[in-house]
């Protein structure tokens, strides 16, 4: 499909522009022998067509690719990355040149993480943090990995993965780094932290999901939720 959109956008052919799309007649593709019959078989331009004929000039064909806005997204069609659907955004996911409005999209994968926790109410007071990761998507996601970046008013007692899901703790940097394996779609994973506070302050926990797999929502990924003490 991305190969018959590319080759649809290439309408400037040996030359000259194709106000239509059709093939070229035969002596204009295969072009020709002495200078009378190239000239015969040459393209009009417009001002030798009185208007716009089947095949225009490059300079005439550029100058209305930058006029006309056939889909009417406010982009003219010589600096649109896909004519013909609407896309005021531009938005070109996989940096090839084509507006992902053209090629449909890139991934199904839509991680979306949670966390809940209950305000603590005393300092040593031991809290369970629950953070779960759903694929709400609807394709699998091949392996994912999820991060948890702990307030520094807290200190990390226990680490309680889901199954098997290995999940290790890097003190420096206060994350924690769990391995959650393939989500498949709907399917969903939690972690609980046991975690003590250390002082009355605000507390502010960070999530972030991940997977190999390219994602259309990548913003859904990460999640901030800070706890009143």
């Amino acid at each position: 499909m991305k190969r018959a959109r590319r080759s649809a956008r290439r309408w400037r052919v040996l030359g000259c522009w194709l106000a239509v799309g059709g093939p070229l007649p035969l002596g204009q593709a295969q072009g020709a022998d002495d200078a009378g019959e190239v000239a015969a078989s040459r393209p009009p331009s417009v001002e030798a067509s009185g208007g716009i004929g089947p095949c225009l000039s490059v300079q005439a064909g550029e100058a209305l690719m930058m006029r006309v806005d056939p889909d009417g997204d406010g982009i003219v069609s010589g600096l649109d990355n896909c004519i013909g659907v609407a896309n005021p955004d531009q938005r070109d996911s996989d940096g090839d040149g084509y507006g992902d409005a053209c090629e449909g999209p890139i991934s199904s994968v839509d991680l979306v993480p949670s966390l809940s926790v209950s305000p603590p109410t005393r300092v040593g007071q031991v809290l369970t943090a629950r953070i779960e990761v759903r694929n709400v998507g609807f394709a699998a996601t091949g392996p994912a990995t999820l991060e948890v970046v702990l307030p520094e008013e807290v200190r990390l007692r226990k680490i309680l993965p889901d199954r098997a899901w290995k999940c290790e703790e890097d003190p420096e940097a206060r994350r924690v780094h769990c391995s959650l394996g393939e989500l498949k779609p709907g399917a969903r994973k939690t972690v609980r932290l046991k975690v003590e506070t250390l002082q009355r302050a605000p507390l502010q926990f960070a999530v972030i999901a991940a997977s190999q797999m390219i994602e259309n929502t990548p913003e859904n990924n990460t999640l901030s939720v800070t706890l009143p003490f």
